[in-house]
């Protein structure tokens, strides 16, 4: 019988696994790093990524140059009112963001569905 060479799996395993995606975003909407910082930051966290030589994987930092909604795929729980912290339907939170795309993220204040506050 054949001897198969030792490893550890991982280059059977790298196209099964999903992406890992750390957004990091600013409590300051209109703030953001210059890019000199952002590429300090993404040279110090790939310190403690994988090898990117083992798996497929790609570490990069992207930019936007305004306020963008970022959209966070199927880690998404809940949306709640900063109001009074109820439950916001996800399908009206994109119907807001959709609205309000051609004219930009600067303002999303709006009447909130379930206490009818003005955020």
């Amino acid at each position: 019988m054949p001897l198969a060479a030792p490893h550890d799996g991982l280059d059977d395993l790298a196209g099964l696994m999903s992406d890992n995606v750390l957004s990091v975003i600013p409590t300051d909407s209109h703030w953001q790093p210059g890019h000199e910082q952002a590429d300090r930051a993404r040279e110090r966290l790939a310190q403690f990524a994988p090898d990117p030589d083992r798996l497929d994987s790609e570490l990069t930092a992207e930019w936007h140059e305004t306020i963008t909604a970022v959209d966070c795929g199927a880690n998404l729980e809940r949306i709640t009112c900063p109001l009074c912290s109820a439950a916001i339907d996800t399908e009206w939170w994109g119907d807001l963001l959709e609205e309000r795309s051609d004219e930009g993220l600067d303002d999303l204040a709006t009447d909130v569905p379930r206490c009818g506050g003005h955020t």
